[in-house]
């Protein structure tokens, strides 16, 4: 009679942590990232970061790809602090810890030519049902109830603005079991109250899709999100440039939904349900 064994695979960066260890022979714990600030600069600059959260050690190695890392403190196993010259390329970033384990943060650093705002928690009002504000983040907590959130501060529609957010899975549902409609994102008249174009999701299994409706018009106007793997998957963008309003997955340009300017500043609503909303940025573009 055969008898077989489980064999457990191990990822590269497990690998790298083990052999780390037993060169070093420390003890610590991974190192835990809270917090980088700021999580964004701009291109072709100097300046300070502060690394917020657990297990630093005085050695640790700090890379951010493609930047140049021109020096690094010690504060605490809570604190540590870099300095950084970014390059010319804007987009995410990732940030890279070993302190004999490696941890890596995907996508910490935007580098943006512009005025980066990541709302606080009070930066949102609940509206109705429930729901957790978090630094940048908005999650769903409670199993099938939605949570609908206003956005405080306003758009200025006089300058050129872009936002931009990662939907993932709630802790509650999968999309693929999901039903019914979600608002994601609706966008109001600040004065009028009125909806100008707004975003919202119908889980349908492997058929799930994002739809745009803009001003009314028929909502079979629509652009698929994918998913992946049972997960949300892509960072969604809409922006307006020149007054030209535009709607983005993963940089690609799906949609200009508008063209001309808007006679007041915006009002954003967000809701969360079985889609919890990660990494949010209001940006005021230089261009």
């Amino acid at each position: 009679m055969q008898t077989y064994r489980s064999v457990k695979v191990i990822s590269n960066t497990e690998i790298i942590n083990i052999i780390n260890q037993s060169m070093t022979g420390l003890g610590v714990q991974p190192p835990y990232l809270e917090q980088l600030i700021p999580d964004s600069y701009l291109p072709e600059n100097t300046g300070n970061f502060v690394l917020k959260g657990s297990f630093f050690t005085p050695d640790m190695l700090v890379e951010i790809p493609d930047q140049i890392i021109n020096s690094k403190t010690f504060i605490s196993d809570n604190e540590f602090l870099i300095n950084v010259t970014t390059n010319s390329q804007e987009g995410y970033y990732d940030l890279i810890l070993n302190n004999g384990y490696v941890s890596t943060y995907n996508e910490a650093l935007l580098i943006v030519l512009g005025e980066v705002y990541t709302p606080i928690s009070s930066d949102f009002s609940l509206v109705s049902g429930s729901g957790q504000p978090e630094y940048g983040n908005l999650r769903s907590i409670q199993e099938n109830t939605t949570g609908v959130f206003d956005f405080l501060p306003q758009i200025d529609v006089t300058k050129d603005w872009r936002i931009q957010f990662n939907l993932v899975n709630s802790q509650f549902t999968n999309p693929y079991d999901a039903g019914g409609d979600v608002k994601l994102i609706e966008f109001f008249d600040i004065l009028t109250d009125e909806i100008l174009f707004y975003y919202w999701t119908r889980p349908q299994g492997y058929d799930s899709k994002l739809y745009t409706g803009v001003l009314g018009s028929d909502t079979n106007q629509y652009q698929f999100l994918d998913f992946l793997d049972g997960k949300f998957k892509g960072r969604i963008t809409i922006q307006s440039i020149d007054n030209v309003y535009k709607f983005k997955i993963d940089n690609q340009s799906f949609k200009i939904f508008k063209n001309g300017s808007l006679p007041n500043n915006l009002k954003l609503r967000f809701t969360v349900r079985w889609q919890d909303i990660e990494n949010f940025k209001l940006i005021y573009l230089n261009t």
